[in-house]
């Protein structure tokens, strides 16, 4: 059933890549509403979805496994963003864009677009409230160290202000929320259900919009973007599986860290350089051939994962 459920989320998530890809070369939407939805999404709808997972009541029982989930999720991360800049060192990429990228794609799964829906399908409502800990996780990290990659500020001032982002904000008010179990009211509660649903359509779209800006053709004839999708989709993974079953994880812990890792490279590869001005060929490009190969890739990790 785990793989079945795999094979239609990635149909659909390639459906949705390919309207917005329709949306683009039809001239129906141009860069500048490309522009404008990146911004939407990134400053208005992630905060939603980071926000709306930790409306859950506070169980104590479990909460301890939620915050094995937060302290797995922080090794997963730091793991990877510490290899990735020996992996995709100065001397073996010259060309600053591709090296961040690269680096980027090394770093990032697509945790919130794919892995939440393919998550609620495999692992349940436990799947998810654990999820919603991997994903602060994935918040804090891609707004402060992703985010920085690109903008090239690594300095104090610039990292207070990547802790000032709406994301990250909004992450913290909702761990503030659930732990202490404070009600909101109702219809401010459905505001924020709703623009959250709106995340992954709108997300693919935006993504499929960005790829008419190369031919389809060089995905697969692009070297350094095979070695970025191998990177992430496999040895990233194969990696972690044997550090994280040394560590004492609860089985639904375990599956939520592996089933996030599987997910194919971050969406915000290709938005973050949209929103810096950078060039999005070829992060767009490493992008597509990941959520190309993840149809075999996340079948092959989850089973090897046990």
């Amino acid at each position: 059933m785990a793989i079945s459920t795999v094979l239609t989320q990635v149909q659909v998530l390639f459906i949705l890549l390919g309207i917005g890809y329709y949306l683009s070369a039809r001239h129906i939407v141009t860069d500048t509403g490309i522009q404008q939805l990146t911004a939407l999404l990134c400053f208005l709808i992630m905060p939603c979805v980071l926000f709306s997972a930790f409306e859950i009541p506070f169980r104590q029982d479990i909460f301890h496994n939620l915050l094995l989930t937060a302290m797995a999720a922080v090794f997963t991360h730091a793991l990877p963003v510490f290899l990735s800049p020996f992996i995709f060192s100065r001397k073996l990429i010259p060309d600053a864009g591709q090296r961040v990228a690269l680096q980027f794609s090394a770093s990032y799964s697509n945790c919130g677009f794919m892995g939440l829906p393919l998550l609620m399908a495999i692992g349940g409502s436990n799947g998810l409230f654990y999820g919603s800990a991997y994903l602060f996780i994935d918040g804090l990290f891609i707004w402060t160290h992703g985010l920085l990659l690109y903008t090239h500020e690594m300095n104090i001032q610039a990292l207070w202000k990547s802790f000032k982002n709406p994301n990250i904000l909004t992450a913290f008010i909702g761990l503030i929320v659930y732990y202490f179990s404070i009600p909101l009211p109702h219809a401010l509660s459905l505001t924020v259900h709703y623009i959250a649903q709106i995340n992954t359509g709108l997300a693919m779209i935006v993504v499929g919009a960005t790829l008419t800006r190369f031919p389809i053709s060089t995905i697969f004839s692009t070297g350094k973007a095979w070695v970025g999708m191998l990177t992430h989709n496999l040895l990233i993974p194969l990696l972690m599986i044997p550090l994280l079953r040394q560590l004492p994880l609860p089985r639904d812990v375990y599956l939520t860290c592996m089933i996030f890792l599987a997910c194919p490279i971050a969406s915000f590869s290709v938005m973050f350089p949209q929103l810096t001005h950078q060039d999005t060929v070829f992060p767009g490009q490493i992008l597509a051939l990941s959520t190309l190969s993840c149809i075999i890739t996340i079948p092959l990790i989850l089973t090897l994962a046990g």
